[in-house]
């Protein structure tokens, strides 16, 4: 009887594992579709709010979950993808300043201007300077 004890409880210890594990796929899999959302749409503006609401989850557990997931908030990472994509646009085109802020989904250029310095340190236009090899 003992021994049918022992192999009930391993064989739900082994349950619980297996379906903490699953539990733990489907989280994974909702956050990197969380990231695709937001790698697809951060022109659009698209909300945290809006990303939750897609993946039928309160904004809460869901900021919660992505930022245990990545390491950063949705905001931080939205705003993330949106100066990478700036500073690929400052090294590769003569956009102007208006033009990058607008294609990565902000309208006013002064504020582009005050996030960018405030994530890479520089200015757009010294970071163009530099990446594109004009030095003043």
């Amino acid at each position: 009887m003992l021994a049918g004890i022992v192999n009930y409880l391993l064989g739900l210890i082994y349950f619980l594992d297996r379906q903490s594990l699953f539990d733990e796929l489907k989280i994974a899999s909702r956050m990197d579709q969380a990231k695709l959302i937001m790698s697809n749409n951060f022109h659009l503006n698209i909300s945290s709010y809006e990303i939750a609401e897609s993946l039928c989850m309160s904004y809460s557990y869901f900021r919660k979950l992505f930022k245990e997931y990545t390491g950063y908030t949705p905001k931080r990472y939205l705003t993330g993808l949106k100066i990478e994509k700036s500073k690929e646009l400052l090294t590769t085109t003569s956009l102007y300043l208006k033009e990058i802020s607008l294609a990565v989904g902000i309208e006013n250029v002064e504020h582009f201007c005050n996030l960018f310095k405030k994530n890479v340190k520089i200015t757009p236009t010294a970071y163009r300077n530099k990446t594109q090899g004009k030095f003043k």
